[in-house]
C-alpha cells in the first residue's frame, strides 16, 4: 500500500487559508482604492477647467481591513458639503455636459481589481 505525501502540509495550508485570504483581500482592496483615488484625481485635472483645488483636496480614500471594504471619492461629510457641485460635473445637468471623472476612475480600476482578487484567492488557497 502506498502512502500519499504532503497531506499534513495541505491540511495546515487549508486551516490557514481564511486568515491568509483575508489578509490578501485587504491588501488588494488597499491597492485598488489607492489606484482609484489616483485615477480620479488625474481625471479631475484633465476634465475640469477651473481649478480652485476643492475637488482634488476632498477626493479621498478609506479602507477598512475589518469589514474588507474600501471607498474613494467624497466620503466625508465635510468633503460632500465642500464639493457639492462635484456630482453636477460628474453626471452633467441640462445645461452642462457630463465630465465623468469619478465614473471613469471606477471603470479604470474595476477589471484589475477583479483579476487581483482572484489571484489573491488562488495564492491563499495554494498557501503562498
Amino acid at each position: 500500500m502506498s502512502r500519499m505525501k504532503g497531506i499534513a502540509a495541505a491540511r495546515r495550508r487549508r486551516a490557514r487559508a481564511p486568515d491568509v485570504l483575508r489578509e490578501a483581500a485587504a491588501d488588494r482592496i488597499r491597492e485598488t482604492v489607492t489606484a482609484g483615488r489616483k485615477a480620479g484625481r488625474e481625471n479631475i485635472d484633465q476634465m475640469v477647467d477651473r481649478r480652485t483645488g476643492v475637488l482634488k483636496r476632498f477626493y479621498r480614500s478609506s479602507v477598512s481591513a475589518i469589514t474588507l471594504t474600501g471607498r474613494f471619492g467624497y466620503i466625508s461629510r465635510k468633503g460632500q458639503r465642500a464639493a457639492f457641485y462635484a456630482r453636477f460635473l460628474n453626471d452633467g445637468t441640462r445645461h452642462l455636459a457630463p465630465r465623468p471623472f469619478h465614473d471613469n476612475a471606477v471603470d479604470q480600476v474595476e477589471a484589475e481589481h477583479a483579476r487581483g482578487m482572484l489571484a489573491a484567492m488562488r495564492r491563499a488557497v495554494r498557501g503562498r
